[in-house]
């Protein structure tokens, strides 16, 4: 009878011993190459993602484990024995790599499986190898009237064009590509700054900036323009831009319009009253826009949003890209401590 009662005992600690030990674990992990595989050394390097939540469920549908990845992208399910279901829950922003059976969202394992690993990403921050640069470009006179009216405000070219290294012999052509595929002119927008593409729509936005010697376009310095792009990798320009919107601003044109020899932009300076700058030099940071951000909801694009410091009013505004609608604004600067002369902090970009 004992030696009976021994043996019951030993194979019930073996199975309790199997049962405390059976475990699902894997890996959640920032999958930018899109090959459900995760390399944590490649560049830039593939990490875990925390707070992503796992469940396991049993064959009656019941929820038996429960865990969130650390902050390595590591979870571990204990106890998880028999056949179980294994479901991620992650952020809506995030993405599973898809055209692997390994990489879906839902898994079905057995108790003690280990490498049971998502792979998730944002396709907003995805671009390819070459992805195209956009940039300002500044041109000095009346942006309607003046001699570089129809040279570009807004251009493109290959992460991989212009000139290699100074120290090569001989330099390359630093306008390499001599063409681009995306232009828009001085006289449909004039001088901006804050610059961003909304994918899933295929539009640029674009705001103004207060820039000495270079003229405002056809929406004055408080717009905020709209292209649309051919395709989604920026394209060429569909149409003539449009201006999307007008925040508040100066009702003065800060700028010199007028002498010096039918050339006042190459001066360009006036003294100004009745507004918070004195003259044109004071106006650069005083009016016009700061940076220009879009926030894309992939899942929705409905609630994509632009956010946008505008420099006359010191505010941030949130836009509706679609109807241009001002929905928000909120004070963008704070006053600097033990500041006796009215100091303050300005912000002028923003963290998209």
């Amino acid at each position: 009878m004992k030696r009976i009662l021994l043996s019951l005992s030993f194979c019930y600690a073996l199975l309790l011993s199997f049962d405390m030990h059976a475990q699902v674990s894997g890996t959640v992990y920032n999958d930018f190459n899109q090959n459900s595989v995760q390399n944590p050394t490649a560049s830039p390097a593939e990490k875990g993602l925390a707070g992503v939540v796992v469940n396991a469920y049993n064959a009656a549908n019941t929820l038996v484990g429960t865990a969130t990845t650390d902050a390595t992208g590591a979870y571990t399910i204990t106890p998880a024995t028999g056949n179980l279901r294994i479901e991620f829950i992650y952020p809506i922003y995030l993405f599973p790599t898809y055209g692997s059976l390994t990489n879906n969202t839902v898994r079905f394992v057995t108790g003690g499986a280990t490498g049971v690993n998502l792979g998730l990403h944002i396709p907003a921050k995805f671009c390819g190898t070459q992805p195209e640069i956009l940039v300002s470009c500044f041109e000095v006179g009346d942006a309607t009237t003046g001699p570089g009216r129809n040279d570009p405000a807004l251009i493109n070219f290959p992460l991989n064009g212009g000139a290699p290294a100074l120290n090569t012999t001989p330099i390359a052509d630093y306008s390499n590509p001599p063409g681009h595929s995306f232009q828009a002119s001085t006289s449909s927008i004039g001088a901006t700054w804050g610059i961003a593409y909304r994918r899933t729509k295929k539009e640029l936005y674009s705001s103004a900036v207060m820039k000495r010697h270079v003229g405002f376009g056809p929406g004055g310095p408080g717009a905020i323009y709209k292209m649309k792009t051919t395709n989604e990798l920026g394209g060429v320009i569909d149409g003539l831009p449009q201006v999307l919107t007008t925040l508040p601003t100066s009702s003065l044109e800060p700028h010199q319009t007028t002498g010096f020899g039918g050339k006042p932009y190459d001066k360009d300076y006036k003294l100004i009253t009745g507004q918070p700058f004195l003259n044109t030099h004071d106006a650069v940071g005083k009016v016009g826009m700061g940076d220009l951000e879009l926030i894309e909801d992939p899942n929705n694009p409905a609630l994509d949003r632009i956010f946008v410091v505008n420099l006359y009013d010191n505010k941030v505004y949130k836009i509706n890209p679609e109807t241009g609608a001002q929905e928000l604004s909120f004070d963008s600067f704070k006053t600097l401590p033990g500041a006796t002369q009215g100091c303050q902090w300005l912000i002028l970009s923003l963290l998209g």
